[in-house]
């Protein structure tokens, strides 16, 4: 191998593979004579991590928002330019709701009022004809008791 050469070995069975990589550095003296040989070993995981730099690429144009959560702590998270910027965010410090600062409040829903089960019987029935109902009951109820 040369001063720089690598040799790249898979290991894996039947399971996941690992790539390990292993880089052969030769250290010289003045004369030129190898004293001695280096390796490296870098090992990685399939598909988990390039080991390409980030050098001489363009990165997306970004904005950065202000967001302020209740206890005071004010944090800026990046986005695309072309992203919709959401009015809350999760603080990064305590996790509680954080607004963002100079925007707008997010627009109310509005909430129906709950219904109860009152509510869906009166949706069926009148209270006149609740009441004659009941009185049939309570008719049927003495008539068993035998005090009719």
């Amino acid at each position: 191998m040369g001063p720089r050469d690598t040799t790249t070995i898979t290991v894996g069975g039947n399971g996941p593979t690992t790539t390990h990589r292993y880089t052969e550095k030769s250290s010289t003296t003045n004369e030129g004579k190898s004293i001695m040989g280096e390796r490296m070993l870098r090992g990685s995981r399939l598909g988990a991590v390039s080991y390409e730099s980030d050098r001489n690429t363009e990165l997306a144009p970004r904005q950065t928002r202000e967001y302020l959560c209740a206890k005071g702590h004010q944090f800026e998270v990046p986005f695309a330019v072309d992203a919709e910027v959401p009015v809350t965010w999760e603080c990064k410090f305590d996790g509680s709701v954080a607004r963002l600062v100079d925007g707008n409040e997010p627009e109310q829903k509005k909430a129906k009022p709950p219904r109860t089960h009152w509510d869906m019987l009166l949706e069926r029935r009148s209270v006149a004809e609740l009441e004659d109902i009941l009185a049939e009951r309570l008719q049927e109820v003495r008539t068993r008791r035998g005090r009719a």
